[in-house]
């Protein structure tokens, strides 16, 4: 089965804040690498959408980027929805996954 993927508004926005942050604290290299890593992260969901592990949310499955941040994704049908790319350095106030 092929899926598409689908990011959400929310997913937009936390990928943009990272990247801005990156673009004060370090180099362009490492937004490049960073970026890298979650096209890389992407194909895997795309070719094995149940390879990471659940959230505690029902349904939302966690996904690794690098050590200080992960993807929170769901799989609809032939659909993956990124959902949010966070810091993992970030307390879960407010944050539903």
């Amino acid at each position: 089965m092929k899926f598409h993927v689908f990011w959400t508004k929310e997913a937009e926005v936390s990928l943009g804040e990272i990247i801005l942050y990156l673009e004060k604290e370090w180099s362009e290299k490492e937004i490049v690498n960073f970026l890298d890593r979650i096209e890389k992260v992407i194909a895997l969901i795309k070719m094995s959408p149940e390879l990471f592990p659940l959230s505690p949310t029902k349904g939302v499955r966690k996904a690794v980027i690098k050590k200080h941040s992960s993807l929170y994704y769901k799989i609809d049908k032939n659909q993956i929805i990124i959902l949010s790319i966070r810091s993992n350095s970030k307390g879960p106030k407010n944050f539903p996954y």
